[in-house]
């Protein structure tokens, strides 16, 4: 499946969409890591107005258990001592456990965990989104188990299962990794269900004893998602000298109207001013510690937009931090990059095709894949999608190009290089399919 995308510019004919650029490749083969979806904290900040809620942390406080399962692993309880924070209206963020608390034995080649579980909707009610009395209307809605930490990702710490109430294993070969980040989100695909009872999980590592990770989870429950459901963004401009703050503006109405387009609402906060010079060219690497500190100021109950000047690398238009991104825990992870300079056309900057970038970006962080990668493969897990597939490279130059797509998925929000003014082409891609719509509207922060 798709691993890492970063989108860059057509101009230099090499558009990743910079988030999570499919390492794809090397994750498909190794079960592995658009590490961020590409398009693929400020010392002093002024927010014209802070939105964000107060949240409260309740520790569960109940008897853990310990059984033998089927497979003869241990069947660790992990609601002992969880800290459930509320995030936003039926979203709550749970701290799992951590290197402290979870062990690893030898299994072959490698080092696993015990069987670790969790209800997530015991957890859920915890913070009295539900009532004890159950209506038609409070269900499970989605599940995204985060794992951070140095030593996560990139051969690292990693899921090695994830099962359902039902005893499905989920295809974790979607659920890429990045270093420091992997997040498994349910549902990443129409099919794939979120349903209440006994979650579990197992971690993998080549190491006896891992250090420095944690296991988190955001959950949603509530009503069937459907064209009511609405996504919160929090914009924020790295104030500089090239650009103004009409740009950013413009950028951000035409997002929304690509979402609006695909029947799917947006709430727009305020824009939040940063007013720290060393955040206007940062890198494209999140676990830097520039790009980590700028991320870590989003918003947990948000899609968080930072715009800044440019970044270290050449040629990125803007980049997500993982595919998806950690929806509901504050760090690192919890963000979304995009380059105002690289979107400049002449002395200019283009705006709808920053708003291009800055749609396809959260796409990224919402959970959605390239639909196809340059080459024709992969191609992501929705059935609904168009295929651009590899004999269509009709000038043999090993990269599809826009114009072998058409009518192939080249008008889609979500494939793999953007439409340029500088390739003369105005066709915009603004189309997301049932499918797209569907992963979406189920994120765990969306409301």
């Amino acid at each position: 499946m798709p691993g890492i995308a970063i989108r860059r510019s057509s101009q230099s004919r090499n558009v990743l969409h910079s988030g999570v650029w499919f390492l794809i490749v090397a994750v498909l083969w190794s079960l592995g890591g658009c590490g961020g979806g590409g398009s693929e904290g400020s010392n002093q900040s002024t927010t014209s107005s802070s939105t964000q809620e107060s949240t409260s942390s309740t520790n569960t406080n109940t008897n853990s258990s310990s059984t033998t399962s089927s497979n003869g692993g241990t069947t660790s309880r992990t609601n002992s001592g969880i800290v459930v924070t509320a995030v936003g209206p039926g979203i709550v963020a749970a701290s799992m456990g951590s290197n402290s608390d979870i062990a690893f034995s030898k299994d072959g080649t490698q080092y696993l965990s015990p069987v670790l579980t969790f209800d997530g909707t015991a957890l859920t009610a915890m913070m009295g989104h539900r009532s004890n009395a159950r209506t038609d209307k409070e269900q499970p809605v989605s599940l995204l188990l985060h794992l951070t930490g140095t030593h996560v990702g990139d051969g690292r710490v990693s899921f090695h299962s994830v099962t359902n109430p039902k005893g499905e294993s989920l295809d974790l070969s979607i659920q890429p990794c990045v270093p420091q980040y992997c997040g498994v989100l349910v549902p990443r695909m129409p099919s794939m269900k979120m349903m209440e009872g006994t979650w579990s999980y197992r971690l993998q590592s080549p190491l006896a004893q891992p250090e420095n990770f944690k296991v988190n989870a955001t959950l949603r429950t509530g009503a069937t998602p459907g064209e009511d459901t609405r996504l919160i963004i929090a914009p924020y401009w790295v104030q500089g000298t090239r650009f103004n703050i009409n740009n950013v503006k413009a950028a951000l109405a035409h997002l929304v109207a690509i979402y609006a387009k695909n029947g799917i609402a947006v709430t727009m906060r305020d824009l939040t001013l940063i007013d720290d010079s060393r955040f206007s060219v940062v890198s494209l690497d999140f676990t830097h510690p520039v790009t980590s500190e700028l991320i870590s100021q989003g918003a947990t109950d948000a899609i968080n937009l930072f715009f800044v000047d440019d970044f270290t690398d050449y040629g990125a238009l803007g980049i997500a931090a993982a595919i998806p991104g950690s929806m509901g825990l504050a760090g690192g992870f919890n963000g979304i990059l995009i380059g105002l300079s690289p979107h400049r056309v002449g002395s200019h900057v283009d705006t709808d095709f920053m708003g291009e970038t800055a749609a396809h970006e959260m796409g990224h962080f919402l959970g959605l894949f390239h639909t196809s990668e340059s080459t024709g493969s992969p191609q992501d897990p929705l059935e609904d999608t168009p295929e651009c597939l590899g004999f269509r490279d009709v000038n043999a130059s090993g990269s599809l190009e826009l114009d072998e797509c058409t009518g192939a998925g080249a008008d889609n929000l979500m494939f793999w290089t953007p439409f340029t003014s500088w390739a003369g082409v105005h066709m915009g891609q603004d189309v997301l399919t049932p499918d797209q719509r569907t992963v979406i509207r189920h994120a765990p922060i969306a409301q």
